[in-house]
């Protein structure tokens, strides 16, 4: 598999809402170690109305239909899950503009987007213990296959296992953005909830989708 279509995209977006939804609790019980407990149901809340709309999007490319999904998520899900993860989507679609196909090279754009747009409205970087320690390393790997000629499968479960790596460290990580910071070196031993969120939803892409 060189690249993924329109339609592809598709699914592996109503395998991410369904894997967000399956997760919801999940996802909340992880962040009320460190958060206010709620990062599941926000993030839930948008994805609900994204796998309802994916059913009648009549995008016409792949960037179209990412920053319809931005503005999905800064519409219905509010706070700053909603402004990073809308933002992080806004900026995929300019990444993507056009774009009818995409290769992994595409993806690997897309995804150094994402975290551009994100860091854009919440200044995250690499070791602060959040989202972005699982998906950095993802997108790095990205990187690297495509410069090796790997198809986009495989690229993808290294990927997943970059991810998974990258949210296992952030236990040992001293929170440095967000709520988490209030609780110092206490946030120390505890997994960042985001981080996990971007491990599973690796996981659950490669699993049903590229395997």
């Amino acid at each position: 598999m060189n690249t993924l279509t329109l339609e592809d995209v598709k699914k592996i977006l109503d395998i991410t809402a369904d894997t967000v939804l399956e997760n919801e609790k999940h996802f909340c019980d992880l962040d009320a170690v460190t958060g206010d407990g709620d990062f599941g149901m926000t993030l839930a809340k948008g994805f609900k109305v994204i796998k309802a709309e994916l059913e009648d999007s009549d995008s016409e490319d792949v960037g179209g239909l990412m920053k319809a999904i931005g503005m999905t998520m800064l519409e219905t899900c509010g706070g700053a899950t909603g402004s990073l993860w809308g933002t992080g989507f806004r900026a995929m679609g300019k990444s993507a503009r056009g774009k009818q196909e995409i290769a992994l090279s595409d993806l690997h754009e897309m995804a150094t987007s994402f975290i551009g747009g994100m860091q854009k409205v919440g200044g995250a970087e690499l070791g602060d213990k959040t989202l972005l320690d699982a998906l950095i390393p993802a997108s790095e790997t990205m990187a690297k296959d495509a410069g090796n000629g790997l198809d986009i499968a495989a690229a993808m479960k290294n990927a997943c296992d970059a991810a998974a790596e990258g949210a296992e460290k952030t236990k040992e990580m001293k929170a440095r953005k967000g709520r988490a910071t209030y609780l110092g070196e206490r946030s120390i031993g505890h997994p960042d909830a985001g981080a996990e969120a971007i491990s599973i939803l690796f996981k659950a892409v490669n699993d049903k989708f590229f395997c």
